[in-house]
């Protein structure tokens, strides 16, 4: 009893310190409030125009150009490890967890992860020569309790700047209205489907979340020689996608985005989104979709998201995954050539190699109260992105947190 009325005090000063704890934040410039663009206000389960003629149409691909669609709750907030574990109590773990969405640390925290997109997803595609258009598909702060509309609209404007860039690679922002029965398929097809309405032809598109972070770039120089490992996003991003830990982030090649977004578009009754304790999980999207792909003509779905990892040690506080050496992936192919097959039961050689990718982080969930420190922001990058915006890293992270909330 005691652990729920700790839980229901937190939720309900979360709920009303915000308005008194939101920042004075930097005001955007005019010409990107002025772009407030989007763009096509079609409903949610609406069948974009291109994709007319269902699932299986082909769309038009190009060479020079990739569509990233961010995705979730923008603003979120660190959820502390959470839960309500009481099934009769007043107030379950997800509500819990929205009581800290749009508190200052997690504009501080969203802050430091757009500056890691850039960094290790767009910029890296750009110095290839390939363009990178954005999609936000995301609520925002309105209708936060305990928000202002003055706040929220602010937030939001500065979420398109930090991503923008001097190209204006945002093109498509408006922020979805909070409505019930919402879950994460609602943001997955609303951003994918406003990528299709854009009528861009793209090469690939990349869906990811705004609460996570990449720990290594997305691509690096063209590849030297055959002997390095084809683990870069342009190696096959036409020919075959990638996962991110098995649910949380996909990319594939552009022809099947109507697809994709039939997959995330479907009803309750058939959708892939199954429900757990907390929210929903997409394992069974990404078992979908990796056959849909496979029967039009793709190689499917890796284990793995692509990467140029640095050619030095692996931090140990890294997850990877290597890839199925039985695959007809681009990596797979190469790690037979090369000999970089694991013997069955041995682990140790996998150990020596620095090639394989890291799994991307969630931040949003990575620590407790009075943790000695947090494994994610281990990582020496991501951590003096959050110290750059005022985020203390480990366990005085959390402490700035918890005083926020209990204040």
């Amino acid at each position: 009893m005691r652990r729920l009325c700790v839980m229901c005090a937190l939720l309900a000063a979360a709920v009303a310190g915000k308005q008194r704890l939101a920042p004075g934040a930097m005001t955007p410039s005019d010409s990107t409030a002025k772009r407030a663009r989007l763009v096509d206000a079609s409903p949610v389960d609406a069948r974009p125009r291109a994709c007319a003629d269902g699932a299986d149409v082909l769309l038009t691909e190009s060479s020079d150009a990739v569509a990233l669609i961010l995705r979730g709750e923008a603003f979120r907030g660190f959820t502390l490890g959470l839960y309500v574990e009481d099934p009769d109590a007043e107030v379950d773990t997800s509500t819990l967890r929205r009581g800290i969405v749009c508190a200052p640390s997690a504009r501080a925290a969203q802050r430091a992860l757009a500056k890691n997109h850039v960094a290790r997803l767009i910029e890296p595609l750009e110095a290839r020569g390939v363009r990178v258009d954005v999609y936000l598909a995301s609520y925002g702060c309105e209708g936060v309790p305990g928000v202002s509309e003055d706040v929220a609209r602010r937030w939001w404007a500065e979420l398109i700047s930090w991503y923008d860039g001097s190209t204006f690679r945002v093109k498509a922002a408006a922020p979805l209205p909070r409505a019930a029965g919402q879950t994460q398929r609602t943001l997955v097809s609303y951003g994918v489907d406003a990528a299709i309405r854009s009528g861009v032809s793209y090469r690939s598109f990349i869906v990811w979340r705004f609460d996570q972070a990449a720990l290594a770039d997305v691509e690096g120089p063209a590849r030297r020689g055959d002997d390095e490992p084809p683990t870069g996003y342009l190696e096959a991003d036409q020919e075959e996608g990638g996962v991110v830990a098995s649910e949380q982030g996909w990319s594939a090649p552009w022809r099947f985005a109507c697809g994709f977004g039939a997959l995330m578009r479907a009803d309750d009754a058939t959708s892939c989104w199954r429900p757990d304790y907390i929210g929903h999980l997409g394992r069974e999207c990404t078992e979908r979709f990796d056959r849909f792909m496979r029967q039009h003509g793709g190689r499917g779905l890796k284990r793995t998201f692509p990467c140029v990892a640095e050619a030095r040690p692996r931090p140990r506080h890294w997850i990877v995954a290597l890839e199925n050496s039985r695959e007809t992936f681009a990596l797979s192919r190469w790690m037979v050539r090369t000999g970089h097959v694991l013997k069955a039961g041995s682990t140790a050689e996998a150990r020596t190699w620095t090639w394989p990718c890291p799994r991307p982080l969630l931040l949003v969930s990575n620590g407790n109260f009075g943790a000695a420190a947090n494994v994610g922001w281990r990582d020496e990058l991501l951590c003096a992105d959050l110290a750059e915006f005022g985020l203390e890293c480990g366990a005085a992270a959390n402490h700035r947190v918890a005083g926020e909330i209990c204040e």
